[in-house]
């Protein structure tokens, strides 16, 4: 018998090949893009789930009173709080604090007389022997006890160890850092997994610079430095966060005005990656609303792939309903032709999946280099992905072969034998109509949200952030030899092609920025500001409006300060004349305003407008901001690289443009959208295939009806008119079930941009005109060889 189902199965895929390749096509589609977004939700989802403390490990983060309103939430923490934290709390296991020095760093070795000048690509950050209490680091040479535990020490990762000492021992080596402090080498450990949020490779002391780290005070805040705990027991914990009220009273104020409804607060690690709100080391987050696109479109794909084969499956019931009526003449039982139709499409499902593997891996070299990722499907090494593509072959093969099985076996022999199947189970077919608008509803929400993240992504990149963003190049500054910045500039003014320089710590927006706390004589209250240290040609570079007073002066160091318009408002100061000559305290220095500039965005447009204040501070300037001539870019480009060269013949010339800089904002949402874009595509076409079947179905029922109509006279648009009423009917359906399940969609895609377009009425519209036009293309192909074919071919059997 099995053999007899086997033999049955083929001649019926060779007769159907055209239907069979739909299938098989359609299938494969589906399960290779819930195989590719299973591997890309495993690999969010996995971030530091390696660590063996990762349900008792915690970060301090900080929320309070913000601008216009709002509430600022701040990964950071003031200097002195990890030690004062640490005194008050004396039940923690373990507590560190973590300096991320994200940036160019220049390393000298005395061992080999070799300098290396590492790029953006090394991450390394300050911290303590704690540390390795908290992480687990796979430690290859030394001892965890003994590292960073006292100044000037260092531990580096394999790769760097073998980059900077080859096969030598790099143990008790020095590493000089920035030309001015020696480190030596006491440990090495495994290279850091991709999947974590702590993705150094060089740990240094934080006791060698913490004597001038803590005298930034309690009311310097950068994101760039977190506080993080180990805390197991869980008695602890409650006791630990019943007491962070009184915390925050003790050292920032006993009432809400004197702390801005400070509110301290333990994240755990689990949510690192997870919260938009808070920034990590890994400058990347993965909020749950994506994870829920990335399971909802996983589960919609194959779902709409199991629809177009059960379409594709009764649109030929038809033709087989003899086959089914000589079988149960001759004795077969209902099951029996329930388990056959099953086999069949169990076979063409195996047939599907082991296509899905092949298409997965290739599809896998495109998008692990756009996305910078290593995903990667093994069956053999890893069980949950075995269980996974098990799970798919079994649950689609139900999904996709019960509803035909049951069908086709349903057929009276007497009714089938004389194929007489369209007039007497019609009835029967009533589901797929409701199928097909599902795929509807699944495209016209794929068309919508691609629209919208397109949109949006144009929205952002063509803002007026208010300062100009095109022609201005960077170019990083060595962190020693402050007065070399000076001659740089000079030297750099003089190149034909550049208009201005500017030297200062960050441009205008930056990924992460310096809060700290000011207050303005006459006025009550402090205020967090962003700190921009720049020189007098900063809001000449950027073209920032100065709106009242005048520029800071020539200085190294703070001797007057700007304020944005923002802080004016915050204040409660109507008149910007008023402000100028007014003292702002900051860091226990008072130092007047000279003048007030125009509001400008210093964050991507996730985050809302801040007050900004900008000061002179040399030893913190880190780029020359260049405004340049775009016409011979190259040549002034090259000048500009020689004039580097003889100051500082160390270093590696890195530059970039700043519109580039402030495109990288969005660089993970913009990956997210294309990706969107792919998969809703591959969707949509799917659904093309599903339609293509239900046509197909609707032309075998109504063959002889064609004919009838067109030997009495209908044209060939008619008859498409026909086809097109039904499914204009079911698009329409479709949309008003799609409406507001896209707008969720979608209003949930913009909640992580706090400048966003407005949803309007226009995007909908879009997405059911488009899933119309689709559909009156794909069903009109189908449709219109039906109508232009020879009536006699329909009616010869009558």
């Amino acid at each position: 018998m099995i053999r007899n189902y086997l033999i049955t199965t083929l001649r019926n895929v060779y007769r159907n090949r055209v239907n069979s390749f739909l299938n098989i096509f359609g299938l494969s589609l589906g399960i290779t893009s819930s195989i590719v977004l299973f591997l890309l939700y495993s690999y969010y989802v996995s971030f530091d789930t390696f660590q063996s403390n990762y349900d008792n490990i915690y970060r301090l983060v900080t929320e309070s009173d913000g601008a216009g309103g709002n509430r600022d939430y701040n990964p950071g923490v003031a200097p002195p709080l990890t030690d004062a934290f640490a005194e008050d709390f004396e039940s923690i296991d373990a507590i560190t604090l973590v300096i991320d020095l994200y940036g160019p760093q220049l390393f000298y070795l005395p061992s080999t007389d070799k300098i290396f000048d590492e790029s953006y690509e090394l991450r390394l950050a300050y911290s303590t022997q704690s540390y390795f209490n908290i992480f687990d680091l796979d430690i290859l040479k030394g001892n965890p006890e003994n590292m960073l535990s006292t100044a000037n020490q260092v531990v580096i990762s394999e790769r760097l160890a073998q980059k900077y000492f080859g096969e030598a021992d790099p143990l008790n080596k020095v590493i000089q850092h920035q030309k001015n402090t020696d480190y030596v080498v006491t440990g090495v450990f495994a290279n850091p997994p991709k999947n974590s949020d702590f993705p150094f490779e060089m740990i240094l002391s934080y006791q060698t610079i913490k004597k001038e780290h803590l005298k930034r005070g309690w009311r310097s805040v950068t994101s760039n430095d977190q506080c993080y705990l180990l805390i197991k027991d869980k008695q602890q914990l409650a006791q630990i966060k019943s007491g962070l009220d009184a915390f925050v009273k003790k050292y920032y104020g006993k009432t809400p005005e004197e702390h801005d409804n400070r509110v301290i607060s333990l994240q755990p690690l689990s949510n690192l990656h997870f919260n938009a709100q808070y920034d990590n080391f890994s400058y990347e987050t993965m909020t749950d609303s994506d994870l829920l696109i990335i399971v909802l479109v996983a589960i919609f794909l194959i779902i709409t792939s199991c629809i177009n084969f059960v379409n594709l499956s009764t649109a030929i019931a038809v033709k087989r309903s003899k086959e089914v009526g000589v079988r149960k003449t001759l004795g077969g039982t209902r099951s029996e032709l329930i388990f056959q139709f099953l086999g069949e499409s169990f076979a063409l499902t195996f047939i599907s999946v082991a296509l899905s593997l092949g298409l997965t891996e290739l599809f896998l070299l495109y998008i692990n280099p756009y996305l910078e990722l290593s995903l990667d499907l093994n069956l053999i090494g890893n069980l949950n992905h075995l269980l996974f593509v098990v799970i798919l072959l079994v649950s689609v093969t139900l999904a996709a072969g019960l509803y035909p099985a049951f069908v086709l076996s349903s057929f009276k022999p007497a009714i089938a034998l004389k194929n007489n199947i369209n007039s007497a189970s019609s009835s029967k077919f009533s589901l797929r109509k409701a199928l097909v608008v599902f795929q509807f509803l699944i495209s016209q929400v794929f068309i919508i949200a691609t629209i919208v993240m397109a949109y949006q992504m144009h929205y952002v990149m063509n803002k007026d952030l208010g300062f100009k963003s095109d022609a201005i190049l960077n170019v990083e500054l060595p962190g020693s030899d402050h007065q070399k910045k000076h001659i740089l500039k000079s030297q750099l003014q003089g190149i034909e092609g550049v208009e201005m320089v500017s030297l200062a710590g960050t441009n205008p927006a930056s990924s992460s920025i310096g809060v700290t706390n000011i207050s303005i004589s006459g006025v009550e209250g402090e205020f967090d500001v962003s700190i921009k240290h720049a020189d007098n040609q900063y809001i000449d570079v950027f073209q920032i409006p100065l709106l009242e007073g005048k520029n800071i002066g020539a200085s190294d160091t703070i001797s007057g300060i700007m304020v944005s318009k923002e802080l004016l408002r915050l204040a409660g100061l109507d008149n910007a004349e008023d402000v100028v000559g007014r003292e702002v305290k900051i860091y226990g220095k008072k130092v007047p305003i000279t003048g007030v500039i125009d509001d400008f965005n210093s964050l991507s447009l996730n985050h809302e407008l801040i007050p900004v204040i900008v000061y002179s501070q040399l030893p913190s300037y880190r780029i020359a901001c260049i405004q340049v001539k775009m016409a011979n870019v190259n040549a002034t480009l090259t000048k500009i690289e020689q004039t580097w060269k003889k100051l500082y013949p160390e270093y590696n010339f890195d530059y970039s443009f700043l519109d580039e800089q402030l495109a990288e904002f969005y660089e993970g949402y913009q990956r997210l959208s294309v990706v969107f874009t792919i998969f809703s595509g591959i969707a949509i076409f799917i659904g093309c295939l599903g339609l293509y079947g239900l046509t197909a179905f609707t032309v075998n029922q109504k063959t002889k009806e064609i004919g009838i109509r067109k030997v009495l006279g209908a044209s060939v648009v008619s008859i498409l008119m026909l086809f097109s009423k039904e499914f204009f009917t079911l698009v329409i359906v479709a949309f008003v079930f799609a409406l507001p399940i896209s707008w969720y969609m979608t209003d949930g895609l913009l909640q992580e941009f706090h400048y966003k377009i407005e949803l309007s009425p226009l995007i909908y519209a879009a997405g059911f005109f488009a899933t119309l036009l689709i559909a009156i293309i794909t069903a009109g192909y189908k449709s219109g060889k039906a109508a232009m074919a020879n009536p006699v071919q329909s009616l010869r059997d009558e």
